[in-house]
């Protein structure tokens, strides 16, 4: 799996929460699982490069209930 930086990892992770937004609204279950694996492959690839990183964004998101 590819290591990506943080900046990237909060790009991609932005784009998958905007598409799962946009999938919601419209009902579609396919662009929604699309959504969701993108920020699961994103996350990989963040705590790949920095584990840290990762679990600070993972807490970050828990505390807003993103998750």
């Amino acid at each position: 799996m590819e290591t990506i930086n943080l900046s990237q990892a909060r790009n991609l992770l932005l784009a998958a929460k905007s598409k799962a937004i946009i999938a919601r609204g419209i009902n579609d279950d396919t662009m929604l699982k699309e959504a969701q694996d993108s920020a699961v492959i994103t996350m990989g690839r963040l705590f790949i490069s920095s584990p840290f990183l990762a679990e600070i964004i993972v807490k970050s998101f828990e505390s807003r209930g993103d998750i």
